[in-house]
């Protein structure tokens, strides 16, 4: 009884050892199986993937060649070498315009800068004839004045108050002298130069 008992417990051992090893085997298998097929199921997809890719190439070209056929009859009865004719006249055309606008454009360069030079010219002239008509003023004043002077120095002279005032030849060249410095000095200061 105990020696068979003790078999059947041996047998039982061994027996759950052989199993235990075979379902490690199994699962290891299954392992390798999953993982392989796991692998293939990701080959697969890429492959899915590749040749939907391909497929929407293909259609984008023949789209594409669809379209340029339209676009090919539709300027096909289009005479080539009339339309590089109609090209260059337009080109030329185009250069023509372009150069009369420049010309245009420097026409009236040139016109604004003549009407600029002219009107400086006019203003140069108004100066110069208002400085022209101060001088004539100023020397017309001048010559009252010194009128005046020796009106007011004859006078003095004969009513015998004026005991210091004597007009002579030579305090009358003073005068005109020191007229003809104050002119001298008023057209160096404008930049005219001496008279």
């Amino acid at each position: 009884g105990e020696l068979s008992l003790k078999r059947k417990v041996v047998r039982r051992r061994t027996a759950n050892t052989k199993v235990q090893g075979q379902n490690k085997g199994k699962q290891q298998q299954l392992a390798v199986t999953a993982t392989s097929s796991a692998a293939e199921i990701e080959r697969h997809r890429l492959l899915a993937v590749a040749r939907v890719m391909n497929n929407k190439k293909r259609q984008e070209s023949k789209k594409k060649q669809e379209e340029e056929e339209k676009r090919k009859s539709k300027f096909g009865d289009i005479d080539l070498e009339q339309m590089r004719q109609l090209a260059s006249q337009r080109a030329l055309e185009a250069q023509r315009e372009a150069k009369a606008r420049r010309e245009k454009e420097e026409k009236a360069r040139e016109e604004r800068r003549a009407s600029k030079a002219r009107e400086r010219e006019r203003e140069q002239e108004e100066k110069d004839r208002k400085r022209a008509e101060i001088y004539a003023i100023n020397g017309v004043m001048r010559e009252a004045f010194n009128n005046r002077f020796r009106q007011f120095a004859g006078n003095m002279l004969a009513s015998g108050e004026g005991k210091h005032a004597i007009i002579s030849d030579e305090l009358e060249g003073d005068l005109e002298g020191v007229r003809q410095s104050e002119i001298g000095r008023d057209l160096k200061f404008r930049g005219v130069g001496a008279v």
